[in-house]
């Protein structure tokens, strides 16, 4: 299965819950794209593929500065799930292909 393509998912953290959008290409077990929520769009860096389990990271500007997010999720079908880690803590995201 092809794990490329856009998927909206909902994070929950301590603000609440947000929405956001991955929009993810893979090549080989190298995973790209990039990421939107809270009104900011981030680049994926340093994503790898191994299996459905895939990781990366995003530098994102927010009003609250520079965030910096470590992902680690799988893909299950059109599904996909995993946590974020953040400066505050840790996020847990699940969406599915649109």
């Amino acid at each position: 299965m092809s794990f490329d393509g856009t998927y909206k998912f909902s994070a929950k953290s301590i603000a609440g819950t947000q929405e956001g959008t991955m929009i993810i290409k893979v090549v080989g077990d190298v995973l790209t794209g990039k990421f939107t929520a809270m009104g900011t769009d981030a680049d994926i860096l340093d994503g790898k593929l191994n299996g459905n389990d895939f990781s990366g990271r995003t530098e994102a500007n927010s009003p609250m500065g520079k965030m910096k997010l470590t992902i680690n999720g799988t893909f299950e079908g059109a599904r996909v799930s995993g946590k974020m880690k953040a400066p505050f803590g840790s996020i847990s995201f699940s969406g599915e292909k649109v």
